[in-house]
């Protein structure tokens, strides 16, 4: 019994020790990505964005297609019968399949050309058809206007930086029909990010002239893969924050609940007034 107690305190204290180690480590981790990030230019960036959600998209097998319960919570009840939806951030078609299943004519929209095809051969599987567009809803042309843009799940804040989403809202307004409405879902900042890192990457992208300027709520993850760099960005949002980003685009607040993922019904100002 005394033998046991005295291998917990060792065995206590060279935990405390270990992680004692590891803090420092971690904050020197995160400092060098956070540089690295940094010293991408815009273009390095978004082909690195494009490399992650290739690798995580490219094959569909893990991710069987369905609307998670809050997500059938928040698109289901905006959905008039036959809208055609317009959806950002389609990946390999995990909640694309069931919106075309409930009988909407949609358009898919992603960064990563590999899981495109994805979704072009799980939609073929499946005996079911969506117009596919590879590129950036940031300025994206399409053929149709829609009832309905959705930003799948949490990825309005992947894309980096206030003025990239607020083209991508404006770009989306553009493409509405009469009546339409943008949902997007987003994870709410609290409690407020460490300045440090943010700092370190907004100095590194004004040393090597990245145009792009690093924001507080940026998480940045730079990896080294076989296919080259892949950054995983992420952006955590005070409330006020997005809701100025889709004023400045043109939009009115029909719905924001806060709660949870944050969720965001965008509709045009005169759809508001005339209500």
């Amino acid at each position: 019994m005394l033998g046991s107690r005295r291998m917990s305190a060792w065995r206590a204290a060279l935990i405390r020790l270990l992680c004692g180690l590891a803090r420092p480590l971690q904050a020197g981790a995160t400092a060098c990505s956070y540089l690295a990030a940094g010293v991408l230019t815009r273009q390095d960036l978004a082909s690195a964005l494009a490399r992650l959600w290739d690798d995580l998209g490219q094959d569909d097998t893990g991710d069987p297609p369905g609307l998670l319960v809050w997500e059938s919570a928040f698109y289901l009840p905006q959905l008039r019968p036959g809208a055609r939806i317009l959806l950002v951030g389609c990946g390999s078609g995990r909640d694309l399949v069931p919106l075309l299943e409930r009988g909407h004519p949609a358009d898919g929209i992603d960064l990563a050309p590999r899981a495109i095809d994805a979704c072009r051969q799980r939609l073929g599987r499946l005996g079911l058809s969506a117009t596919l567009h590879v590129g950036s809803i940031e300025s994206a042309a399409f053929a149709s206007r829609f009832d309905v843009v959705i930003f799948s799940w949490l990825c309005y804040g992947y894309i980096p930086g206030s003025p990239a989403r607020i083209r991508a809202l404006r770009n989306a307004r553009e493409h509405l029909g009469p009546g339409g409405r943008v949902l997007l879902s987003y994870v709410r900042r609290e409690p407020p990010p460490a300045r440090l890192p943010t700092q370190l990457a907004r100095l590194s992208a004004w040393l090597f002239g990245a145009r792009w300027t690093p924001e507080y709520g940026d998480l940045l993850l730079v990896t080294r893969g076989a296919d080259g760099l892949s950054v995983h960005h992420e952006h955590h949002f005070a409330p006020e924050e997005l809701e100025h980003e889709a004023r400045e685009a043109g939009f009115a607040i029909a719905e924001h609940v806060v709660a949870g993922h944050g969720k965001l019904v965008l509709t045009l100002p005169e759809e508001v007034s005339s209500q």
